[in-house]
C-alpha cells in the first residue's frame, strides 16, 4: 500500500494541468436488467495530465439501483488509474484503466475490489470546457465470483483550469 501512495505522489508532482468533472448516467446491457435506466450512475473527480495526454484520474460514485431484483444492491465506489487522451481539438478521444473499491457486493459484483475500464468521445472548447460521452465498465475480471459486472453510458461535463 505504501508503494502505491508512493506512486500516486510521484505522479501528481508531475502534473501539468487539472481538470474537475462530473458524469451522470444509466446502466445498459447487464447492468439495466430488463429497463435502460433501472440503475443510475453517478460520480465526481479529477484528471492530472502529465506528458503528451497522459493522464492520472480519481473518482468518487454511486450506483442506484432501481432493480426489482432483491439480489442486486447500489453503493458507493472510488477508483483511481490512469489513461490516454488523444487531443483532436475540438473533438478528444479518452480511455483508461483503475482499480476500484465498493461498499455493497451484489449479483453483479461480486467483491469489494473491482477494475473499471472508460473509454469517451467528447468536445472541448477553446476555455477548457468539455461534453464528452463516455462507456463505462465495472467488473472484479474474474477475481471473484459473481463477475458479471456493470456497464453504464454516461454524459460527463469537464472543465481544466
Amino acid at each position: 500500500m505504501k508503494k502505491l501512495i508512493v506512486l500516486f505522489l510521484f505522479l501528481s508532482s508531475y502534473a501539468i494541468a487539472d481538470e474537475a468533472f462530473v458524469g451522470y448516467g444509466l446502466g445498459i446491457l447487464r447492468g439495466a436488467d430488463t429497463f435502460l435506466g433501472q440503475t443510475k450512475y453517478l460520480d465526481l473527480g479529477y484528471r492530472e495530465f502529465m506528458w503528451d495526454g497522459l493522464y492520472w484520474q480519481t473518482k468518487l460514485g454511486g450506483i442506484g439501483e432501481g432493480s426489482p431484483d432483491s439480489t442486486r444492491s447500489g453503493g458507493a465506489f472510488l477508483s483511481t488509474g490512469m489513461g490516454l487522451e488523444v487531443d483532436l481539438h475540438p473533438i478528444e478521444l479518452r480511455g483508461g484503466g483503475a482499480i476500484a473499491g465498493i461498499t455493497t457486493p451484489d449479483s453483479q459484483l461480486g467483491g469489494y475490489f473491482q477494475f473499471n475500464e472508460d473509454m469517451s468521445l467528447g468536445l472541448r472548447d477553446k476555455k477548457g470546457d468539455g461534453i464528452a460521452l463516455q462507456y463505462n465498465h465495472i467488473s472484479c475480471a474474474s477475481f471473484c465470483n459473481p463477475n458479471l459486472g456493470r456497464d453504464f453510458v454516461i454524459l460527463e461535463l469537464s472543465q481544466k483550469w
